[in-house]
């Protein structure tokens, strides 16, 4: 063999040895029934911030829960990971939080009785798991528009500048009567995902192409 095969020859083994090593990443996390991606006005459309109540104590008639957002509930966080423009992702979604006092829905917004099943609340199911891009990790900085999640969904990381950030909330509305400790566990696998010394040896096994190309032309 001589050393241009030889050389060749490394870089295969190298490739071959980070994509066996390349490995799915899961992250675990939870989504509260009072995490709300409308909290603050990053743009959207639902700004209204007419109390439900008036001076009297008699309920507004005037009140539309759809489009009033701004500082109902709690503000949605983003999960803990940068993700990178077209990364595949699986996000899996189980459990069940209370919505308008008593009935409890799961995260495709349907309750045991299936009552709200098909309901869209601000184009898009009411009481589920929703999300939404952001290319900040701490302010909702959208990319693109919030989308349905349920209690599951593939898809893959929209194209964008730097890392991207995924913001995960319920769609509801008045979230006064959701309990903040009824949690959504959200699983999310990442995939191929490629361990840290991965990331070098295929530094080497391109090393070892170039130089193999380069003794050729010598």
């Amino acid at each position: 063999m001589n050393k241009s095969n030889h050389y060749m020859l490394l870089a295969l083994l190298f490739g071959a040895i980070f994509t066996h090593n390349a490995q799915a990443l899961v992250i675990n996390t939870t989504v509260a029934g009072t995490d709300n991606l409308y909290f603050s006005d990053w743009g959207h459309s639902y700004t209204s911030t007419q109390p439900e109540w008036n001076d009297s104590g008699a309920w507004n008639n005037n009140f539309d829960i759809e489009t009033s957002a701004l500082g109902r509930g709690n503000a949605a966080s983003a999960v803990n990971y940068a993700f990178s423009s077209g990364q595949s992702l699986s996000i899996s979604a189980t459990g069940s939080v209370t919505d308008w006092g008593t009935s409890y829905t799961d995260p495709n917004g349907t309750t045991t009785s299936g009552a709200n099943e098909g309901w869209n609340f601000r184009g898009l199911p009411v009481y589920s798991l929703i999300g939404l891009w952001s290319t900040s990790a701490t302010l909702i900085d959208p990319v693109d528009s919030p989308f349905y999640i349920g209690s599951s969904l593939d898809l893959f990381a929209p194209t964008a500048a730097g890392s991207l950030y995924l913001f995960l909330g319920e769609n509801d509305g008045y979230f006064n009567d959701n309990f903040f400790d009824d949690k959504y566990n959200v699983s999310i696998t990442v995939a191929n995902v490629p361990e840290p010394s991965t990331v070098a040896l295929m530094a080497l096994g391109m090393f070892g192409i170039m130089l193999a190309r380069r003794r050729k032309q010598i």
